[in-house]
């Protein structure tokens, strides 16, 4: 105890001493003569002091001492909670809560590098796999269903594996929802955070098994539509993550939202044009298929891999790539105020 410089003691959120420990001493003897208390000669300070609080309370005398005990120098904790118009709304302004959000993110993944090396290295054996399942293709109309069949498969995969982020946000709830009702941070630099820290792994998983797939199911050595395949594979990855999470943040329970996620995604899967065609779906389901998250990838990695004669039969001739790429950019971007949104609303009463 005597390690510390300055010490603060509560009574149910009252403040009963704050000061240097070495004024404790003669606080301890003035409150004891306040209350009629002996103060033995040898005997420990703190919990003397709250043994008075306790009598004190017992009493009903505990509000002389808050009046009485006040630090002389600064305005004590107990006037500050109940002046809320003098209490700061947040900690820190929001750039410096990004950073320390980020940082403490960064630092939660690092302690488990085990588990990271593990999906680095389950990604990689993924795009192995996959590459000598389509490995070196013709580029016969045989050859063409098949790539678009790999590269579907590609997508889901991706979409699928997404959904293990449900379970990281549902055990980061209670820890935002206690941090967030003190003010350490607002609910836009959690957003900002939780989606940055995701990158880095996204882009070295990303690279792992994308690379093999591709130069193994012996797509044109491009550089440009290589490093294009890539870029479509990140954003839907980094989709998929913002999917699972705001599904994550709407449905409380992790199973429930685990099942939840997985039939939006089988839906979305089913109406994406690839198992039935676009002019084969019912109009009151066609919203669906515009609405999919595997539509636009598979569109624009098959417009990547393709020329023009060979889109035909998927009704994707004279259409450009990065049409796929806007909208899911804009889709990452939805996702993440409707999760920001989900954020303030159910939290909302914990700022009051």
């Amino acid at each position: 105890f005597n390690l510390f410089d300055k010490v603060v003691f509560l009574h149910r959120g009252h403040v009963v001493y704050s000061g240097m420990v070495d004024d404790l001493e003669h606080h301890v003897h003035s409150t004891g003569e306040l209350l009629g208390v002996d103060v033995p000669r040898f005997s420990v300070l703190p919990e003397l002091l709250l043994e008075m609080v306790d009598k004190a309370a017992a009493d009903g005398r505990d509000a002389e001492l808050i009046q009485d005990t006040n630090a002389p120098d600064d305005k004590s904790f107990h006037s500050l909670s109940l002046n809320k118009a003098d209490r700061p709304e947040f900690a820190n302004g929001p750039y410096t809560e990004a950073m320390i959000l980020t940082k403490r993110s960064m630092t939660v993944l690092l302690k488990t590098p085990e588990l990271f090396t593990v999906k680095l290295g389950l990604s990689l054996q993924f795009g192995l796999i996959l590459g000598t399942i389509f490995y070196d293709l013709d580029d016969d109309e045989k050859g063409v269903r098949d790539l678009a069949g790999g590269l579907a498969f590609l997508v889901a995969f991706v979409l699928y594996n997404a959904l293990e982020s449900i379970p990281i946000f549902a055990s980061e709830k209670e820890i935002f929802r206690r941090e967030y009702s003190r003010g350490a941070y607002r609910a836009s630099s959690y957003v900002w955070a939780s989606t940055v820290v995701f990158i880095p792994a996204m882009i070295l998983n990303t690279i792992l098994f994308s690379t093999p797939f591709y130069f193994l199911v012996g797509l044109d050595n491009d550089a440009g539509e290589f490093f294009f395949l890539m870029l479509v594979l990140f954003l839907t990855m980094m989709l998929g993550h913002c999917f699972a999470v705001w599904i994550s943040s709407v449905i409380d329970d992790p199973l429930a939202s685990n099942s939840a996620g997985s039939a939006i995604l089988s839906m979305a899967f089913l109406l994406s044009g690839f198992f039935i065609v676009r002019e084969d779906i019912p109009p009151w389901w066609i919203w669906a298929h515009y609405l999919s998250c595997f539509k636009y990838p598979q569109d624009s990695l098959l417009i990547n891999s393709l020329n023009d004669s060979q889109l035909e039969q998927f009704n994707l001739a004279n259409t450009n790539r990065w049409v796929g790429v806007g909208v899911s950019v804009f889709m990452i971007v939805l996702l993440r105020l409707l999760f920001y949104r989900q954020l303030i609303t159910k939290n909302a009463g914990l700022r009051e």
